[in-house]
């Protein structure tokens, strides 16, 4: 037999074995990238880029009275001035048909501006739900929350009194956090009014609506909350969680970001919570092992380490079929990446 017909054969069966081997992950992907391994442990981990529908499975399908701490990782992000010609509002009711901020312009805080403290905000607001649970907002003003609610299916007035400074507040905002839509329900809020100290506020003109999904994901995302954990700690808190939640602020990494908020956690764990040797992390499924991979990178193997899959409605390989395999392969590369790490580690 010739050399060129040997390393014909040998390059015929790799490229078999290749196409085999995919074939095996493409089949078998949510066996072979999904981890669920819960171990015993006072401390619980939350990736804060979950979904709202997945945090509002927490407190329905998992028992928390075991967990003295939880801490929630998400990006910090940047928040300079925006121009608010690009986000006017069009119509009243306005519409939040995904998550993002109602927010009040310059020239109509300029209006009650000389009005020395911010008494009262009231809003004539309803919704629509999905998987049993209605739209949900908060009322910022500034950087504090001064309340939030979820809706109901008619218009329903809230409000909320505090006593904040107007001169000292950089806004006031309507954000709407838990957006989810199913084959055949749509959660949205809707907005008809606004009163500041008693006056109405229902014009177009009044407002600008800014989308987290139609900006500069490294800037405006979740504005106006200053990170993804604060806005999830938030949620989590508004679901009845009751534990003590720390929030750790990461940085935005378009190569990996569940590794870059891992390593974060570990820094934080080292410097203030050194009695944490075991804990447990809450991802999805087709996450859930490059999670827990990511976490015994991140901790050298030195924490006990476990993993809860909550129920993710991924895409569909049938009818989102370029998204799907985009996903699992960039699953695949990483989790090969972080098992290198950690056997180097």
């Amino acid at each position: 037999m010739t050399r060129k017909r040997i390393v014909f054969r040998l390059l015929i069966c790799a490229a078999l074995f290749f196409f085999l081997t995919l074939a095996i992950l493409l089949v078998f992907n949510n066996r072979i990238l999904s981890k669920n391994h819960p171990i015993d442990a006072d401390e619980l981990v939350i990736e804060g880029w979950l979904p709202a529908y997945i945090l509002e499975q927490i407190p329905q399908k998992m028992d928390l009275s075991r967990y003295k701490t939880i801490f929630v990782t998400g990006i910090a992000y940047k928040h300079p001035p925006i121009d608010e010609r690009q986000y006017e509002l069009t119509s009243i009711p306005a519409v939040l048909s995904g998550n993002g901020c109602l927010g009040l312009t310059k020239a109509t805080l300029e209006k009650i501006k000389p009005t020395s403290s911010l008494n009262e905000i009231s809003l004539f607001v309803y919704g629509s739900k999905a998987l049993n649970k209605f739209a949900h907002f908060f009322v910022v003003a500034g950087d504090s929350i001064i309340g939030q609610a979820f809706v109901s299916d008619q218009p329903q007035k809230y409000v909320f009194r505090t006593g904040l400074s107007l001169t000292r507040t950089k806004g006031i905002f309507v954000y709407y956090n838990n957006d989810l839509r199913t084959s055949t329900e749509d959660r949205n809020l809707i907005v008809d009014s606004i009163s500041i100290n008693g006056k109405v506020f229902n014009k177009p003109s009044d407002f600008f609506k800014l989308y987290d999904s139609k900006v500069d994901i490294n800037l405006f995302s979740n504005y106006p909350f200053q990170s993804k954990a604060t806005v999830t700690a938030a949620y989590l808190k508004a679901l009845g969680i009751n534990n003590k939640i720390i929030t750790i602020d990461t940085f935005y990494n378009k190569r990996n970001r569940t590794l870059v908020a891992a390593k974060r956690f570990n820094s934080y764990i080292n410097r203030y919570s050194k009695d944490v040797s075991a804990f447990n992390i809450i991802s999805v499924p087709k996450h859930s092992r490059r999670s827990y991979l990511s976490y015994k990178v991140a901790t050298f193997g030195r924490k006990e380490v476990g993993i809860i899959s909550l129920n993710y409605m991924a895409f569909n390989r049938k009818t989102r079929t370029k998204e799907w395999l985009r996903y699992i392969t960039l699953e695949y590369a990483k989790i090969f990446i972080m098992t290198i790490q950690y056997l180097l580690s």
